[in-house]
C-alpha cells in the first residue's frame, strides 16, 4: 500500500506529481490499514513535494485518502508556511460519518469528520494533532446524500454546505463564489473532488 510516483510533470504542470494508491485493503479493513494512511501523509511529507512548491496531486480508489492528503497539507500549512489553509470538498456526500453512527462501515464516509477531530484516535490523528483542520476552514460543494446520524453531526459542526439543491436554486457560480469568499492569494487551497460529484446516479 505504497504510493509510488507515477509520472513527474507535464507541459502544463512541470512541478506535478503524481501518485497512484490502492485502497483495496481499507476498503476490507479500514481500521487495522489506519497506520498505512499515516504512511501516506508521511511518506508525501517526506518527499517534500509541498515545501519544493511543487503540486501534489493524489488520485485513489475512494475519498478515504483524502484523510491522509488533506492532513499532509495542515500539518505542512502548520509547521512551515504559516498561511490560512482552506480546504474546498467536492463531493456528492458529507463524509462526515464515524465509527458509532455510520450505517456502512466503510472508512470512506468518514475522512472529513476524522480530519474535524471526530471518530477514533488512529483516523484522528493522522496528522499528528487532532484536529488536522477546522470545520470553519472546510467548504463542501455539490452534496446531495447526508446519513441521518451524520447529519446531526454536520449541524453539531456547523459545516459550510453548497448543496445541489443550494446551486440549482442559485448556480454554481454563486455558490462557488461564495465558498471562496475569504480566501486570497496568501491562502493554501486544497482541492479534494471525488467523482461521484459528476455522476447523479452515484
Amino acid at each position: 500500500l505504497q504510493p509510488e510516483p507515477v509520472k513527474g510533470g507535464c507541459a502544463a504542470a512541470p512541478g506535478l506529481e503524481l501518485f497512484a494508491l490502492p485502497v483495496e485493503a481499507l476498503q476490507r479493513e479500514p481500521f487495522e490499514h489506519a497506520g498505512r494512511l499515516e504512511q501516506r501523509r508521511d511518506r508525501l511529507r517526506r518527499r517534500q513535494s509541498l515545501e519544493s512548491g511543487a503540486l501534489p496531486l493524489v488520485l485513489g480508489g475512494d475519498h478515504s485518502l483524502a484523510a491522509g492528503s488533506v492532513a499532509a497539507s495542515a500539518d505542512w500549512v502548520r509547521h512551515t508556511s504559516g498561511r490560512p489553509l482552506g480546504v474546498i470538498w467536492v463531493d456528492a456526500h458529507a463524509d462526515f460519518n464515524t465509527h458509532e453512527v455510520t450505517p456502512s462501515g466503510n472508512i470512506h464516509g468518514m475522512p472529513v469528520a476524522c480530519l474535524c477531530g471526530v471518530g477514533p484516535e488512529a483516523l484522528t490523528m493522522l496528522g499528528g494533532s487532532a484536529p488536522a483542520i477546522g470545520a470553519d476552514s472546510l467548504r463542501q460543494i455539490g452534496i446531495r446524500s447526508v446519513d441521518a446520524g451524520e447529519k446531526r453531526l454536520v449541524k453539531e459542526h456547523g459545516l459550510d454546505i453548497y448543496d445541489m439543491r443550494y446551486i440549482d436554486e442559485l448556480g454554481i457560480k454563486r455558490a462557488m463564489e461564495e465558498a471562496l469568499e475569504g480566501i486570497d492569494a496568501n491562502t493554501h487551497v486544497h482541492v479534494s473532488f471525488d467523482v461521484d460529484f459528476l455522476d447523479p446516479a452515484i
